[in-house]
């Protein structure tokens, strides 16, 4: 509710009710949870994709011959300046999420630039 309270005037959010709000926020909590998971598990779900996409496949039956494209740096950085246009230009995103999404940049940009530099290095 707090959250909703210091949202931005335009927020769709703040023409709801408080009950309907709180109505919203619990309307799962009678919902049976189908499994439960410790941080532990959540992260090591995060960090090791590998294995989670290894259970996707043999749960699936089929086998995928497709080969996913590799995604090039160029193609990266064009993908988060759009993420960056959208959250600057939707008022539902607070300026922290932009800072965020800046942040992710600065990263990406910072971590091409070590590699160019290592591929650089390694070739002299």
């Amino acid at each position: 509710m707090e959250t909703v309270k210091l949202s931005l005037e335009d927020n769709p959010l703040r023409k709801l009710n408080a009950a309907d709000i709180e109505e919203w926020i619990h309307i799962d909590d009678d919902i049976e949870v189908a499994a439960t998971f410790t941080d532990q598990e959540i992260i090591e779900s995060i960090t090791t994709t590998h294995k989670i996409d290894e259970n996707c496949s043999e749960e699936s039956g089929e086998e995928d011959d497709k080969v996913e494209e590799k995604m090039s740096w160029a193609a990266a950085e064009k993908g988060i300046e759009t993420v960056i246009k959208f959250v600057e230009q939707n008022h539902s995103f607070s300026l922290q999420d932009v800072l965020h999404a800046h942040m992710v940049q600065n990263n990406l940009i910072t971590r091409n630039y070590k590699v160019v530099n290592k591929v650089i290095y390694e070739s002299i």
